[in-house]
């Protein structure tokens, strides 16, 4: 699942621009901007996912080409200043994440069958999602501190 955009439209104006921007304050303590959440929440159809998704959202020239989009990412910075989305502790961050929190709906619509309902497999998602996000905010802020 990729973001299709045409090419006479812009990204800045786009439904998952909009979307981003809305979600922009729950990404603040993380560290990242709306792209990268669009990222997150694109990710849920696959974790592979993601990377295709901040190719898109950052505009990367050659997205087969892998330092391409290495070199991108690692100049990536937050809209009209210097400061960059993708630090040491922002990182680590976005590890913690993807590392606790539920891994995609494929995951989701397999508890969903084999525990017969939607309650428990709800209240994992969230539960996970939560606690990945708990982690991955201490992870920032404590790696900013220092």
């Amino acid at each position: 699942m990729g973001v299709c955009l045409s090419p006479t439209s812009s990204i800045e104006n786009s439904f998952v621009a909009t979307l981003g921007h809305w979600i922009t304050p729950i990404l603040a303590p993380i560290g990242v901007d709306w792209r990268v959440g669009v990222g997150l929440i694109l990710s849920f159809a696959a974790r592979e996912v993601f990377v295709s998704a901040l190719s898109t959202l950052f505009a990367v020239s050659d997205p087969s080409a892998t330092s391409s989009i290495l070199q991108t990412l690692q100049t990536a910075t937050f809209a009209g200043t210097t400061t960059p989305i993708f630090t040491t502790p922002t990182v680590i961050g976005l590890i913690l994440f993807f590392m606790v929190s539920m891994q995609c709906a494929a995951t989701l619509a397999v508890a969903r069958r084999e525990m017969g309902s939607w309650k428990v497999p709800a209240i994992m998602t969230v539960g996970y999602i939560l606690l990945g996000y708990g982690l991955a905010v201490l992870a920032v802020q404590i790696g900013r501190f220092f």
